[in-house]
C-alpha cells in the first residue's frame, strides 16, 4: 500500500459548478476500488480574480504504485506527498509503462496547443483584414 497526501483545486465560474464539480471527484475517488480514502476536508470555495476557486486535500492509500500513477493522471492534482512507505521499488516494466503514459499524455497536450495555434493564426489572418478595412480613413463627401 501507498499512502499519500494530495490537493486537488479546481477553478472556474459560477460558484455553483465549482462547489458540484468538486462534489463529484470526491463521491469518483470515494468510489475507486484501488483508493481507500483516510480523510477529505473541503475549502470553501472562494472568489479569485474574477472566478471562483476550491480545493480539498485528501490523505489515500493506494493498492499499488499504478493505481496511484492513474490517479494523477486522471484527477491531475496539484501536489502529493508520499507517507509511506519511505522508500519505494518499482519493477523496470512499471517504470517503462509510467513513462509511456506519461509521454503519450505530453504528446496529447503537444497536439492540442499545436492545433489551438495553428486555429490562432487562421483566426488572426480572417480578421486582420477586416481590422484593415476599420481603420481605413473614411472618404469625405
Amino acid at each position: 500500500m501507498i499512502k499519500l497526501r494530495t490537493l486537488i483545486e479546481i477553478a472556474g465560474f459560477p460558484k455553483e459548478h465549482i462547489e458540484e464539480v468538486m462534489k463529484n471527484i470526491i463521491i469518483k475517488i470515494k468510489e475507486d476500488k484501488e483508493i481507500v480514502v483516510l480523510n477529505v476536508s473541503v475549502a470553501d470555495t472562494k472568489p479569485v480574480k474574477q472566478i471562483w476557486s476550491s480545493f480539498a486535500e485528501f490523505e489515500l492509500e493506494f493498492k499499488s504504485f499504478t493505481s496511484m500513477l492513474d490517479f494523477c493522471f486522471d484527477y491531475t492534482p496539484s501536489y502529493i506527498e508520499i507517507i509511506s512507505p519511505q522508500d519505494l521499488e518499482f519493477k523496470s516494466i512499471e517504470m517503462s509503462d509510467f513513462i509511456n503514459d506519461l509521454l503519450a499524455r505530453l504528446h496529447q497536450y503537444n497536439m492540442v496547443v499545436a492545433n489551438l495555434n495553428a486555429e490562432n493564426k487562421v483566426l488572426k489572418m480572417k480578421l486582420q483584414p477586416q481590422a484593415e478595412k476599420n481603420k481605413a480613413p473614411k472618404s469625405k463627401k
